[in-house]
């Protein structure tokens, strides 16, 4: 995946923020809007294919429902537990 283009400023959850028309919005939504069009993802969440909430690079970004978003989210937390784990027993041999 290509590098991330994270925007400076921050909320306390580590979202990108912008202040859009005289308000403040998240700024992967802002960019997700003006790639695929606002009504391509109203109702729907800006999911970061990078997993970087700070990331507006378009081409990390992606309509998707709130079940995907969170399938996808699920996904990667179990594979990290997994690898973390299994870099805790490497070297540990048993006999």
């Amino acid at each position: 995946m290509t590098e991330c283009w994270l925007w400076p400023r921050v909320n306390n959850h580590g979202y990108g923020r912008v202040n859009w028309f005289g308000k403040p919005r998240y700024t992967h939504r802002v960019i997700a809007a003006m790639t695929y069009g606002a009504a391509s993802i109203h109702n729907m969440d800006v999911m970061h294919l990078c997993d970087s909430k700070a990331c507006w690079r378009p081409d990390h970004l992606r309509p998707a429902t709130t079940q995907e978003n969170m399938i996808d989210y699920w996904t990667k937390k179990k594979a990290a537990a997994a690898r973390s784990r299994a870099a805790a027993y490497q070297g540990v041999t048993y006999g």
